[in-house]
């Protein structure tokens, strides 16, 4: 008798047990669940937080550089009384002290006249003759003819100056290194397990992290 309550007390410890044990791994999982749940929002979160502050620092940065292109303009206008190689040589100068690296007058037949730095090749040459030529400003990346590595961020901004062949550019053209851009936002410091970048809405880079 003694025997037969003693193996069902053990019998009803160890069902009692394995009730416990079921509960406890059931919690478990609805809380993995959960913190996984947690981490994936806090994620999207994060990501939708850093591509709208690198957008607008980047927006920022572009609304900047145009208003120097266009300050360089009103500042030596095309039809103002300095004229010819002073004019040019004045509008150079005046790209250097903002800190541009290329600065060119851009034509009808889409070459520059190049001012500061060296010639330079447009990635999407019909889009940004497009917008220059209707009179809205615009900005592409571009490469360095000399060394395609050397790649920059051109700035335009519609007006007619005198060029050496006589006719008139359809725009100012400015530009900015792409290696400075990235490093003024930040990009490729994030961490080796992310990336950022900026693309135009054809689905073509502008600017990436260097390990993408």
């Amino acid at each position: 008798m003694k025997n037969k309550s003693f193996r069902f007390l053990i019998g009803g410890f160890a069902l009692i047990f394995v009730c416990f044990a079921g509960i406890f791994l059931l919690l478990m999982h609805q809380m993995s669940e959960k913190s996984n749940e947690t981490v994936a929002q806090i994620g999207d979160y994060y990501i939708e937080r850093m591509s709208a502050e690198i957008t607008s620092h980047f927006q920022t940065m572009v609304d900047i550089k145009l208003s120097q292109v266009e300050s360089i303009i009103n500042l030596l206008p095309p039809d103002g009384s300095v004229q010819g190689e002073d004019l040019l040589n004045g509008i150079a100068e005046c790209g250097r002290a903002r800190e541009f690296c290329f600065l060119g007058l851009y034509s009808e037949d889409g070459s520059f006249d190049v001012l500061l730095g060296e010639d330079v090749e447009l990635a999407d040459e019909e889009t940004f003759f497009a917008s220059l030529r209707q009179g809205d400003k615009k900005i592409a990346k571009a490469f360095q003819k000399s060394d395609p590595d050397n790649r920059f961020v051109l700035l335009g901004v519609p007006c007619g100056y005198e060029m050496t062949d006589g006719s008139r550019s359809i725009a100012l053209v400015g530009g900015i290194d792409l290696a400075f851009v990235s490093q003024s936002l930040a990009l490729g410091e994030l961490g080796d397990d992310t990336y950022s970048c900026i693309i135009r809405r054809s689905g073509n880079f502008v600017i990436k992290s260097n390990f993408i």
